[in-house]
C-alpha cells in the first residue's frame, strides 16, 4: 500500500481510515459521496491538498471546513458552495461575514427630546449641578439622557465615572 492509501487491516479485510475533511467537503457542498464523479473527487482532493498545507490535522481541518462554509452561506446564500470557491476565500471569508453582519446591524438613534419635552433640562440633555473651586459642574440629565457616558481619566490617573441618575438628582437639590 502506498502513502495515499492509509488504512488498517482488520482480519483479512482492508479498512480505510476515515477522511473527515473529505467528508466535510462533500457535506458542505451538498454532494452525494456515493455518486461523485472522478472530476468531482479530483476537485475536492485538490482543494484539500491546498488546505492541508495550512492544517495537517484532518479532524481539525474538517471542523474548519464546516465553520468557513457557515460564513460562506452567510455571505453568499444564493451561490452554490464548491471546494474551489471555499478555498478561494479561505483566509478572508470569516472577516467578510463579520463585516457584513456589522453593516446589517441596526443602530437605534438616540431618543430625540425637544426643549418642551424634558422638564428637568429643557431639552439641553445636561443639568447644572453647581460650582466647585470655581469650576462649573454639569451632568447628563437623569430623565432624558441617563445612558450618556461622560467618564474620563484624570491627569493623576484616577477615573471619573458618570454619576448615576439618583446621585445627579440628589446633587441638583443641594
Amino acid at each position: 500500500m502506498d502513502g495515499e492509501e492509509q488504512g488498517r487491516v482488520v482480519g483479512r479485510i482492508y479498512q480505510r481510515e476515515r477522511d473527515y475533511s473529505f467528508e466535510a467537503f462533500v457535506d458542505v457542498c451538498n454532494a452525494d459521496i456515493e455518486k461523485l464523479t472522478k472530476s468531482e473527487r479530483g476537485r475536492i482532493n485538490r482543494a484539500l491538498a491546498e488546505l492541508r498545507e495550512l492544517q495537517a490535522d484532518d479532524y481539525l481541518l474538517s471542523a474548519e471546513i464546516y465553520e468557513k462554509a457557515k460564513f460562506w452561506r452567510e455571505l453568499y446564500p444564493e451561490i452554490a458552495l464548491t471546494p474551489q470557491a471555499l478555498t478561494g476565500v479561505w483566509s478572508s471569508v470569516e472577516e467578510k461575514a463579520k463585516e457584513a453582519r456589522r453593516a446589517r446591524q441596526v443602530i437605534a438613534p438616540p431618543p430625540v427630546v425637544t426643549a418642551a419635552g424634558c422638564e428637568t433640562c429643557r431639552g439641553h440633555k445636561m443639568v447644572f449641578l453647581g460650582t466647585r473651586e470655581g469650576n462649573e459642574l454639569w451632568a447628563p440629565c437623569p430623565d432624558c439622557n441617563q445612558s450618556a457616558d461622560t467618564s474620563f481619566w484624570r491627569v493623576d490617573g484616577t477615573r471619573f465615572t458618570t454619576p448615576d441618575p439618583g446621585q445627579v438628582r440628589q446633587m441638583m437639590t443641594r
